[in-house]
């Protein structure tokens, strides 16, 4: 039972004091109970605020889903790879390593998106997080194998360099992995 006001929980003692006939209520009683309803009534009005509960206002999570579709992007393309040899020249790949802490990161930021009780706090931390992880990432970029290998020094201007390649294999060619 909440009271505004000392005086409103005065009232409400008035209307067991005096006790009905025939009643249980003792004199010793209604102190006490008189002592427990002035005490209810001055923490209500003391602590009014205090006792409602007010809900936070949801979490943001525009910039941590921004920071998701940027590392999904930086992942597109990249091979795994401990040397670069799975991977052409013009690919990038990356150590198995420096894709597992980007996939960590990721999955850490996606546990923040699903829970519908993530402070804005949690949010910033994991956008911060991943933000970090796609910067290590780029940085771990590396390209990939040259197919074919190159004379010494390179190929100079106005020279030409000629491959053969006999294939023994009847059909389409494909590339070990």
């Amino acid at each position: 039972m909440e009271f505004a006001s000392a005086q409103q929980a005065r009232n409400a003692h008035s209307a067991f004091y005096p006790p009905p006939p025939n009643s249980l209520y003792t004199k010793e009683l209604g102190g006490v109970f008189r002592a427990l309803i002035l005490c209810a009534a001055l923490f209500f009005a003391l602590n009014a605020s205090a006792c409602r509960m007010e809900s936070d206002p949801p979490a943001d999570k525009a910039a941590l889903e921004s920071a998701l579709a940027a590392a999904e992007n930086q992942k597109s393309g990249v091979k795994v790879s401990e040397d670069g040899k799975n991977a052409w020249s013009t690919e990038d790949y990356v150590t198995p390593a420096e894709m597992d802490a980007l996939e960590k990161a990721v999955e850490e930021a996606w546990k923040v998106i699903e829970n519908p009780d993530a402070t804005q706090g949690d949010a910033d931390r994991a956008a911060e997080a991943l933000n970090k992880a796609i910067e290590g990432f780029k940085g771990n970029k590396k390209k990939g194998t040259p197919l074919l290998p190159l004379p010494a020094g390179g190929l100079r201007p106005g020279t030409a360099a000629v491959y053969s390649i006999s294939l023994t294999q009847s059909g389409p060619y494909t590339f070990p992995a």
